[in-house]
């Protein structure tokens, strides 16, 4: 199966860019490089459907692993998991809050530099495994690793 980009309307992103459509902070940098930077957002959900990515543009892989209950990679088809990481120039692994802090840099490798990234969004008991996961698979890509405080939630 292919990866079927998450297609967002040029008027909705703009809307998201200037703040006449009240969101995140960290969406509006996710949309900032979608709309001036030619980049591609995939949102990958939980679930083992297989995915593949072939835009040529460079491509923010989203993997939500923080719904209801976080899964891990486990969660998901993992020979495009691997597949995807490999593909992969820098990471972020968000298991707290969502912060500008976190997505920025992803958001900027890919819209700057054109190369694909991965921001993996999960819950603390999971953040360990895909922060092993990545680190086995590109072990010279940096990971951004934004967590929760000792004692706090996500």
């Amino acid at each position: 199966m292919n990866l079927i980009p998450t297609e967002i309307p040029t008027e909705r992103l703009d809307a998201i860019i200037d703040g006449t459509l009240e969101t995140a902070e960290h969406i509006r940098v996710l949309a900032l490089a979608i709309r001036h930077g030619g980049v591609t957002l995939s949102v990958i959900p939980q679930g083992r459907t297989p995915f593949r990515d072939n835009d040529k543009r460079p491509t923010i892989f989203l993997i939500g692993d923080d719904t209801g209950r976080a899964l891990g990679p486990d969660g998901f088809h993992m020979p495009s998991i691997r597949r995807a990481i490999r593909q992969c120039a820098g990471f972020s692994v968000i298991s707290c809050a969502p912060m500008v802090e976190a997505y920025g840099p992803p958001a900027g490798a890919a819209a700057l530099l054109g190369q694909n990234v991965m921001i993996v969004e999960t819950r603390l008991e999971h953040e360990a495994d895909w922060y092993n996961l990545i680190q086995r698979l590109a072990p010279n890509c940096p990971i951004l690793l934004s967590t929760v405080k000792v004692g706090g939630h996500a």
